[in-house]
């Protein structure tokens, strides 16, 4: 039973992407970084296109977990770098179906957000504490029920949300790790590392 998010690999070669999406079915249970001092080997944007239909792995359940190690060499708040997006579920933010984990920097100081849509409606959540460049973070965006956290290096970041407890709306899009292809925004600046997505609520 994994209690942790694991620790970083010592075998992947200089260069080569590490960790990927977890299947569901795995009893991870805690959220906590393995680590804070020091970066873990950067990793390659990718996208998943491989998405069988209802019920696959990079569609949401119930309850869910999204967690990554992240790093921003730039944060504008205009431009096609801004609202840079560590993960994003289909091309485009209007898609039915769409989910992403970003950073706002376009109307607040570069703050985590995730979004989500149940039943057409549109639920986007920010954090509180302010990101910066040149430093890596463990984010994570965690719904259990009709409760919402997010979490930066394994503290709460903001308030607990609340919106419906069923299954954030699906599609058979693709999974973009660092873009968003077809908005004007979304492309990230930096560098991404051990995305995960869990079928259940980790906990600190």
């Amino acid at each position: 039973v994994h209690r942790h998010l694991p620790r970083r690999r010592t075998d992947a070669r200089p260069g080569a992407p590490r960790g990927g999406l977890r299947r569901p079915g795995l009893r991870a249970r805690s959220l906590r970084p393995a680590h804070r001092a020091g970066a873990p080997h950067p990793g390659l944007s990718c996208v998943l296109g491989g998405d069988p239909g209802s019920g696959s792995a990079i569609d949401l359940p119930a309850d869910f977990s999204q967690a990554a190690w992240v790093r921003f060499d730039a944060l504008p708040s205009s431009g096609s770098a801004r609202n840079p997006r560590i993960l994003q579920k289909s091309s485009s933010t209007s898609a039915a179906g769409s989910y992403y984990l970003s950073v706002r920097t376009s109307s607040a100081p570069g703050v985590l957000s995730l979004r989500l849509k149940f039943g057409g409606t549109t639920f986007t959540l920010d954090g509180v504490r302010t990101l910066t460049t040149n430093r890596w973070y463990h984010v994570a965006a965690v719904k259990e029920g009709s409760s919402v956290r997010l979490y930066v290096d394994g503290v709460q970041d903001g308030p607990t949300f609340t919106v419906p407890a069923g299954a954030p709306d699906a599609n058979n899009d693709p999974l973009y790790l660092g873009e968003s292809p077809s908005n004007s925004d979304g492309a990230l600046d930096g560098a991404i590392d051990d995305v995960r997505l869990y079928d259940r609520a980790l906990t600190p």
